[in-house]
C-alpha cells in the first residue's frame, strides 16, 4: 500500500512539472487522497480534458493472486486502497478526466471493482481489435523485406515463424490470425545480429512471465487446474465457456481457469462452438513450455530423473 501510495505521488508530480502547473501535492495521505487532491487542484489550472491510460492494471492482482489471495481480496475490497483509488478517478470523469484506456492481460480484477468503477467496456473479444494485438502475415512480410531477408529466403522464413509464432485468435468472430509480436521481434533482432536464428525460440524475458502458470496451478483449486493442464498436454484442445470477469469470492470452477490460460496467452481460439469455445495450443513454442513444465512436475511426483533432452 506505502508503494502504491509513492508511485501514485511521483507520477501525479510529473504531470504537474511536465506541464508547469502552480500547485504542489501533500506527501501524505493515501493514493485515493493524493489523487483526489491532485483533480480538485488541477481542474482550475488547466485549460482541457486529461486522459488517463493505465498499463498493466492486472499486474498486481496476478502476482498476489498466486501466493496470497487474502491480501488481493482485501486491496479490491470495498474499503480496499486499489477499489478507493478507482472510485476517485471515476468520479474524475464527471469534471476533468475525459477518456480512461486500460491494458493488461487479464480481466481478474474487473468484477471486485466493478461497484467502484463501473464504467468501462470491455474490448478484450472485439473482433475489429483482433488485428491490434500483434503481426499479421502481411505485416510480418512487410517487416522481414525490411530488416534480414536474403534473395530467395523469404517464403522459407515465413513457413518457420508460422510454425514457431503465429496462431493467435482473440475472438470468436475474426478471420485473421496472427503473430506473437514480442516472439516476432526476438526472432528478428537475433537474426540481424548473428545472421541466423536464435538457439532458444523464446526470449528469456516472456519465458519468465509463462512462468505463471505454476504458481496459477495452486489457485482456488490446484487439483482442478492441474488436470486442465494435463487434458492441454494430452490432446492440445479443450472447451470452455469464456468468463468474461473473474471474482475470487466465487468457486473457481474449469472454465475460469482454461479462460485464465487464454488471457495469458497459453490458449487460443480453435473455433466458435454452441454456447461453448474450442480452445488450442496457439504454436510450437507454447506447446513447448506446457510439456516442460508438465515435464517438471511429473519429475517432482516421480521417484526417478527425467532427461527431456534425450527425450
Amino acid at each position: 500500500m506505502i508503494s502504491f501510495s509513492h508511485n501514485t505521488l511521483d507520477s501525479l508530480n510529473n504531470f504537474i512539472d511536465r506541464y508547469h502547473l502552480s500547485f504542489t501535492l501533500r506527501d501524505s495521505g493515501s493514493a485515493a487522497d493524493q489523487l483526489s487532491e491532485f483533480f480538485s487542484s488541477v481542474s482550475t489550472r488547466i485549460d482541457g480534458p486529461i486522459f488517463v491510460i493505465i498499463d498493466e492494471y492486472d499486474h498486481f492482482a496476478n502476482e498476489l493472486l498466486s501466493f496470497n489471495l487474502p491480501l488481493f481480496q482485501g486491496s479490491v475490497s470495498r474499503d480496499g486502497y486499489i477499489r478507493k483509488w478507482y472510485e476517485v478517478l471515476k468520479r474524475a470523469t464527471k469534471t476533468t478526466v475525459e477518456k480512461i484506456f486500460v491494458t493488461g492481460v487479464s480481466p481478474i480484477t474487473l468484477d471486485s471493482l466493478t461497484s467502484g468503477f463501473n464504467i468501462a467496456d470491455d474490448l478484450t473479444r472485439f473482433p475489429m481489435l483482433n488485428e491490434m494485438m500483434g503481426f499479421t502475415e502481411y505485416e510480418l512480410k512487410k517487416i522481414i523485406l525490411e530488416t534480414i531477408v536474403v534473395p530467395g529466403t523469404l517464403r522459407q522464413m515465413i513457413d518457420t515463424l508460422q510454425v514457431y509464432y503465429n496462431g493467435y485468435l482473440f475472438s470468436e468472430d475474426a478471420i485473421t490470425r496472427i503473430y506473437n509480436s514480442d516472439m516476432i521481434l526476438y526472432y528478428l533482432k537475433q537474426y540481424q545480429i548473428f545472421n541466423e536464428p536464435p538457439k532458444k525460440l523464446l526470449d528469456s524475458n516472456i519465458s519468465s512471465d509463462y512462468g505463471k502458470l505454476g504458481k496459477l496451478l495452486k489457485l482456488k483449486s490446484p487439483v482442478q487446474n492441474f488436470e486442465v493442464v494435463k487434458e492441454i498436454v494430452y490432446s492440445g484442445i479443450v472447451t470452455t465457456q469464456m468468463t468474461e470477469q473473474f471474482s475470487m469470492e466465487k468457486t473457481f470452477t474449469k472454465d475460469d481457469f482454461t479462460s485464465l490460460l487464454f488471457y495469458l496467452g497459453l490458449l487460443t481460439i480453435r473455433e466458435s462452438l454452441p454456447g461453448e469455445v474450442s480452445l488450442q495450443i496457439p504454436n510450437y513454442v507454447i506447446r513447448g513450455l506446457y510439456y516442460d513444465f508438465f515435464m517438471d512436475l511429473i519429475a517432482r511426483e516421480a521417484p526417478y530423473q527425467i532427461e527431456p533432452e534425450r527425450i
